[in-house]
């Protein structure tokens, strides 16, 4: 599959509905564990440390796919010539961004 290829699949998943889901369950996920913080109940420092690496982890998870757009597409933009590289980075860089759609 080439990087174009992948970066195409990544954007449709990124603009799917069930993308959409996955991130509103993470990110009520994340909210629960800091309620639970809230709780005052004693706590160990494993426990701490492992409840604020969850939440951590879930935050890596719902940015991942927005890390692996932009590299990919600087991966592409290096791998063109230098002036057509030029010429779509600059581009981007004046394009507005694109309003999410809500469904």
């Amino acid at each position: 599959m080439t990087k174009e290829e992948e970066l195409r699949h990544l954007k449709d998943l990124i603009a799917s509905k069930g993308w959409g889901i996955l991130l509103a369950k993470m990110q009520q996920s994340i909210t629960d564990a800091a309620f639970q913080f809230a709780d005052f109940r004693p706590m160990n420092s494993q426990e701490v440390d492992f409840r604020r690496g969850a939440m951590w982890a879930a935050k890596q998870l719902m940015i991942l796919p927005q890390v692996v757009t932009t590299q990919l597409e600087n991966d592409i933009i290096l791998s063109q010539d230098p002036a057509s590289a030029e010429s779509n980075a600059s581009k981007r860089a004046l394009r507005p961004p694109q309003p999410k759609e809500k469904d």
